[in-house]
């Protein structure tokens, strides 16, 4: 009878801890899913990243072309390329103002991106942290399973 109720409980306390382990397990994978969706966020960030920059160096060579051409009209200034010079000044300087825009645009992204890396370093952090919660439950198992035995051999 006693050896029964030794038994039952055993079972019971290893069940429980086999349910602990699999209620962790599952926060694990959701963590680690959670992590993966910040991961394809962070990836379309700096796809957006890329992408802006690539406009950014795209009126960058706009604006070195529009110098150039600004500064060969310098020498006819007095002339004819009066009224042009001042209307490239005006498209210069749109596109200056725009390019500053997008700078701005571009430091925001980075400001995202290092908030989003900041949140998958902590859900990283939080997944080691439940590892070795999942371990030490594990180790508790591999005990009350040594246990078990022990009361087995015993009786």
């Amino acid at each position: 009878m006693l050896l029964q109720e030794s038994r039952d409980k055993a079972t019971h306390l290893s069940a429980a801890h086999q349910e602990t382990v699999e209620i962790l397990t599952a926060q694990v994978h959701e963590e680690a899913l959670k992590n993966w969706v910040l991961s394809e966020d962070l990836k379309l960030q700096e796809g957006e990243n890329v992408i802006l920059f690539s406009e950014l160096h795209m009126l960058n060579e706009s604006n070195t072309v529009l110098t150039k051409q600004l500064a060969e009209c310098a020498d006819v200034h007095h002339k004819e390329c009066a009224d042009v010079h001042h209307k490239e000044v005006d498209t210069l300087r749109t596109l200056l103002q725009e390019s500053q825009e997008r700078a701005t645009d571009f430091e925001h992204l980075s400001e995202t991106v290092e908030i989003l890396t900041a949140q998958v370093n902590e859900e990283a952090l939080k997944n080691v942290a439940l590892s070795e919660d999942l371990k030490l439950q594990e180790q508790q198992n591999v005990d009350l399973a040594a246990d078990l035995q022990l009361l087995n051999e015993s009786n």
